[in-house]
């Protein structure tokens, strides 16, 4: 058992590489059909498929955004580990 434990949540503008390449690899399956007739015959709509990659392009262009942006330069303070 450990006496200590430490959780780490960052919001990093190194993910965005992660992010567009779940969308680029969604796209193709998605160009496909490929899985599309598994999720649809459980009652999703398939306009949801739409939906889950309009958010992600959103979200890609909010990390976009924000390393675009002159206040990213200056780096965080630091947090204080006791």
């Amino acid at each position: 058992m450990q006496p200590h434990a430490l959780l780490c949540l960052a919001n990093n503008t190194c993910v965005k590489k992660t992010f567009e390449s779940q969308r680029d690899r969604f796209q193709k399956l998605y160009r496909k059909k490929a899985y599309v007739h598994h999720f649809t015959s459980e009652g999703l709509e398939a306009s949801r498929f739409d939906e889950a990659i309009g958010s992600l392009s959103d979200l890609i262009r909010m990390y976009d955004d924000l390393e675009a942006s002159p206040e990213h330069e200056e780096p965080p303070p630091r947090m204080e580990v006791l």
